[in-house]
């Protein structure tokens, strides 16, 4: 099965009142949650990862000079298909990439999901270019 991954608006309350949202906006020197389900792509539906399972995310800068790893959650327990990574204030600061690597680990095996131009990095100001 292909793995996937669509991005949640972060501030669900509950499994009740998700939403899908195409990509998040990130100001450098804020703490962002990353909020995301794991899918079947050619499907839809949702992949719950066995009990266990362990999640981590990275961010890399196009030339690799600056990533941001950082290990996910399941935010709901009633839901394992939801993962939530949380970037400090110090991770965004110098956040240059614009894709999210997630990779989850199910036992001996391990699949990665690579999702292109999900991440936004806004500006400190309005003023600046």
């Amino acid at each position: 099965m292909l793995l996937g991954i669509k991005m949640l608006d972060p501030l669900a309350t509950n499994v009740n009142n998700l939403a899908y949202i195409n990509q998040v906006y990130i100001y450098p020197g804020s703490q962002i949650e990353l909020l995301f389900q794991f899918v079947n792509p050619v499907n839809g539906q949702r992949y719950i990862p066995a009990s266990g399972a362990t999640v981590q995310i990275a961010i890399r800068s196009v030339n690799d000079s600056y990533t941001v790893v950082k290990p996910a959650v399941t935010p709901y327990a009633d839901d394992r298909s939801i993962w939530r990574a949380i970037l400090s204030p110090s991770d965004t600061l110098n956040l240059a990439g614009v894709n999210l690597e997630v990779e989850l680990t199910e036992g001996s095996s391990v699949r990665r999901v690579f999702q292109k131009s999900v991440l936004i990095i806004m500006p400190k100001s309005p003023y600046q270019c």
